[in-house]
């Protein structure tokens, strides 16, 4: 798949490993930050683009985060979609970083967010970073790990 420009109210598909997908949605653009994208991530999982629900609403929102470009730009992360946010901007990460220039914000890679969100299915272990809670820590605050994550005995807990 050719290279892509997503924008603003893009919905994309991201691939995961069992072949379905798991929903996302451009919410904004911040070229200061590695030019990278706030991108909402839904507890969505479809066999294509005619399942998506809409509208995509913070109460199926998984995480929120800014993420690297490059699976846009290698073709991975494929758009659908363009319809408005629905998500507010108080949801946004990272808004007490704004006024001191986004110090002390992250910028997470679109293949952690892959493999992330392949974990949140069930579909790898939830534990299989370094730091066993690490994507305890990318779900949206306020936000249960979910059911369907696999959680390695010897690791985190829940």
């Amino acid at each position: 798949m050719p290279k892509q420009v997503p924008a603003v109210g893009d919905v994309f598909l991201v691939e995961l490993s069992d072949d379905r997908f798991a929903v996302g949605q451009v919410l904004e653009t911040r070229p200061v930050l590695m030019n990278s994208f706030t991108c909402a991530f839904f507890d969505k999982r479809v066999n294509s683009a005619d399942e998506i629900d809409f509208p995509l609403i913070k109460a199926s929102m998984l995480s929120c985060q800014f993420v690297t470009r490059d699976a846009f730009n290698r073709g991975q992360w494929q758009r659908v979609f363009n319809v408005a946010p629905k998500i507010e901007d108080a949801d946004l990460p990272y808004r007490d970083k704004e006024h001191v220039g986004w110090i002390g914000a992250k910028v997470i890679g679109s293949r952690i967010m892959t493999s992330f969100l392949n974990a949140c299915f069930g579909l790898e272990s939830w534990t299989e970073m370094k730091d066993p809670r690490y994507y305890d820590g990318l779900l949206i605050v306020g936000r249960r790990r979910p059911s369907l994550a696999r959680v390695e005995s010897s690791a985190g807990g829940a």
